[in-house]
């Protein structure tokens, strides 16, 4: 059963690379996706009446399409409009990864930002702060620490949802080890390999983002 295994450790140096783009590619969609999200979260909720209801058509119609779907349209079909022969299909699979969770993390933001009462936002401009001092002194503080649970769940799914990008060609993990399982004709080992990797790395990751989310939650307690 051991020998077996011989596969992935003869392999290491293709599955390192493979774990270093698969890192790349999380930390450039999932800073996409906060970034996104946090704009039209803001929007959504202080931007009036219709700015709220075209961001709520948006974000209803990407939450609407599977994933898979929109990451496979990023790849061959932005290219057609851009004009492009060529389009990287690291960078489709970092837009399409960003568009699906920002429109998430958009309704999160939007929750977070509407469960602080009006009040205070009111009282806040009352004092001489600008509107944007107001947001980011008041208003996001609080909104912050409600926000971060559902935050670090959404994290946690893009990361699952980052083996897709293997469809387009994006060479990261799950890529890698459909090219050695074809090479090889030996999934059990590599397939099981994979699937150890993410549970570890998916419960470190989960571990850290609930302790920083107690750390945060009970300084603004204190």
């Amino acid at each position: 059963m051991l020998d077996a295994f011989e596969i992935v450790r003869r392999n290491l140096g293709l599955l390192g690379h493979a774990f270093l783009i698969t890192v790349e590619l999380n930390v450039a969609s999932i800073a996409l996706a906060l970034s996104l999200g946090a704009l039209m979260g803001i929007g959504r909720v202080y931007g009036g009446h219709w700015a709220n209801r075209a961001l709520g058509l948006v974000i209803d119609v990407v939450r609407s399409i599977p994933i898979l779907v929109i990451m496979v349209w990023a790849f061959f079909g932005l290219p057609l409009l851009l004009g492009l022969k060529v389009f990287p299909a690291f960078i489709a699979g970092v837009l399409a990864l960003g568009l699906h969770s920002g429109v998430y993390i958009a309704e999160i933001v939007r929750g977070g930002l509407a469960s602080v009462r009006a009040g205070q936002m009111h009282a806040a401009l009352a004092l001489g702060m600008s509107w944007w001092q107001a947001v980011r002194r008041i208003v996001l503080p609080q909104a912050a620490i409600r926000m971060m649970p559902p935050l670090n769940t959404r994290i946690v799914r893009n990361i699952k949802d980052s083996v897709l990008a293997s469809t387009i060609a994006v060479q990261e993990l799950f890529w890698a080890a459909n090219l050695l399982e074809g090479e090889t004709a030996k999934p059990f080992p590599i397939y099981t390999t994979l699937m150890v990797f993410y549970f570890i790395v998916i419960v470190l990751i989960a571990r850290v983002l609930d302790r920083t989310y107690m750390k945060v939650a009970a300084r603004g307690a204190a």
